[in-house]
Order: structure tokens, then sequence, then C-alpha cells
């Protein structure tokens, strides 16, 4: 550490040496990089979802809403269930991939543990998730459950991607297939 003090034309400079001791977060300095908006539930770092250290500590419902034309990736750890406790649409205004399923530790989608999902429960109230838009929408490693009637809606026309997704128990005796589609082209 060097330091240099100046005050009232006199210069005094010192050096030294300091050592940290501790342990760095696993989550520390891993991510997918500038196009991706990481949220961690729990996460202390920054809060500007730059990697999973600086995760936003926040709901899926919030995270939409940091999503830009320079963040088009959305990447959410834990394996968490997130309970709908109100309608959830999502309506990006460009093309937009969303991945659950990480641990928080992850450089790359394909680091995650096969078979991984984040659960979106509907509580059998609401659909789990509905998305809105004319652009193409990438969805990867997220499980809809308990939806009222289904389990994920697309609308308007746009190529929708479903990969390592799950659909479970949707409908009012959990016989729905789970997805329902105007418009769109179904992918995956």
């Amino acid at each position: 550490v060097r330091a240099v003090l100046e005050a009232l034309g006199a210069r005094t400079e010192t050096s030294s040496t300091a050592f940290a001791t501790g342990v760095v977060p696993p989550s520390y300095g891993k991510g997918g990089g500038g196009t991706v908006v990481h949220v961690r539930p729990g996460a202390t770092g920054r809060n500007d979802g730059s990697d999973w250290f600086h995760a936003y500590d926040c709901s899926l419902h919030s995270a939409f809403q940091y999503l830009d034309s320079a963040r088009t990736n959305l990447w959410f750890a834990g394996e968490t269930n997130i309970l709908n406790v109100a309608p959830l649409t999502f309506s990006p205004a460009r093309a937009t991939a969303l991945y659950g399923g990480f641990v928080g530790t992850e450089n790359s989608p394909a680091e995650r543990h096969p078979g991984s999902v984040t659960v979106v429960d509907g509580a059998a109230i609401y659909t789990p998730l509905t998305v809105s838009t004319d652009k193409a929408v990438a969805i990867d490693g997220f499980a809809f459950a308990h939806g009222e009637s289904r389990g994920f809606f697309k609308n308007y026309a746009g190529d929708l991607k479903l990969v390592n997704c799950r659909f479970e128990f949707n409908g009012q005796y959990h016989t729905s297939g789970g997805v329902e589609g105007r418009g769109a082209y179904l992918q995956g």
C-alpha cells in the first residue's frame, strides 16, 4: 500500500505491505459477462447484477425491469420455488433469454447441474408466467407448476424456444398440457 499526503505545499510519501485474510465467496468474479443480468436471492454485493457476487437480490418479478438494450439475458440462481402472489407477465422490447437453475458460481449455462431448474409456481391461482411480445424469447432451466389452467402462456408472433423446462401439476385437475401460445412459433 502506498499513500501520498499533500498539505500546505509539503508532500509526504509512505509505503507498507498489507495482507488480507479470509475466504473469497465462491460467487466472487463469476458470471456471464456484460450482456447478463444476474439475480441471486441473498446476494450481498453492489446489487447491480453485473456478476453472481454483485447480483440483484430480488424476485423474478422485479428482475425483468433490469433487462435493457445491452443486457438481454437474465440468469436466475437457485432451485427455489418462486411463488406467484400476483400475475407475472413479461413483455420484453427485444429478443431475450431467461435462464434458471443456476447455483450462482457458473460462468456459462453449460456449467449448471444437469436437470437443475428454478420453479415458478402459480399457486393454483395464476398462470406461472405469461410472455407478451412479438420478439424472440428463449427460456431454459425453469419448471412451471400449479398453473390455474396452464403452466405457461405466450401471445403474439415471435419465436419461443423452451429448453430444459418442465410443466408440472397445471390445470384444475393437474391434467393440462402446460403450454399455450397464440401466434408464436414453438421451438424446443
